[in-house]
């Protein structure tokens, strides 16, 4: 025994490993060392047997076809839109913005969300927005969707407006520090 409470067992001539006796065959394995052919089967059988007692039920099992049909059968549809017991309204936050669960938008992302800010503005305006349009929050909070709060701008002008902003920031940082 050593102070780790390890009893040493030799493996071959030249080389031993620690075994902690309290674990129940915890072996560390070390990088390099070559064990005997017997020691080898007898870690092989230990393995076996420590497996052999334990009920794995379906370790192997291969399901007929027809069974894997009627599983997948029985569980399609079962967890779309209302009836995920995750379902919020089809209302999700992402990237700062509300998203809301609209197919038929032609604005859609590939999952049928568009952001809650483009609905209030097309709303107002009466028309889908064009492709170069972004609508833009006034005082920044992207979760603000009050139409007061929503401007639409040309890409260009989206840009400027934000490399002004920027230009702005950045001075007024210069004259602080000074």
């Amino acid at each position: 025994m050593n102070i780790f409470g390890c009893q040493k067992l030799s493996v071959d001539k030249e080389h031993s490993i620690w075994y902690n006796g309290i674990k129940g065959g915890f072996m560390p394995f070390k990088k390099g060392v070559q064990f005997s052919k017997e020691h080898r089967d007898r870690l092989r059988n230990s393995q076996l047997k420590r497996f052999q007692n334990e009920n794995i039920w379906n370790k192997g099992l291969h399901w007929a076809d027809k069974i894997k049909k009627k599983i997948s059968n029985s569980k399609k549809g079962k967890q779309k839109g209302s009836y995920n017991p995750n379902w919020k309204g089809g209302e999700i936050y992402r990237n700062g913005y509300i998203k809301i669960l609209e197919h038929e938008h032609p604005h859609s992302n590939k999952k049928g969300y568009i952001k809650r800010s483009i609905l209030v503005v097309e709303k107002k305006l009466g028309r889908y927005l064009k492709d170069n349009e972004i609508v833009h929050h006034k005082n920044g909070i992207k979760t603000d969707d009050r139409s007061s709060n929503l401007i639409v701008l040309g890409d260009s002008e989206h840009k400027s407006y934000h490399a002004l902003r920027r230009k702005r920031n950045e001075w007024t940082q210069v004259f602080r520090t000074s």
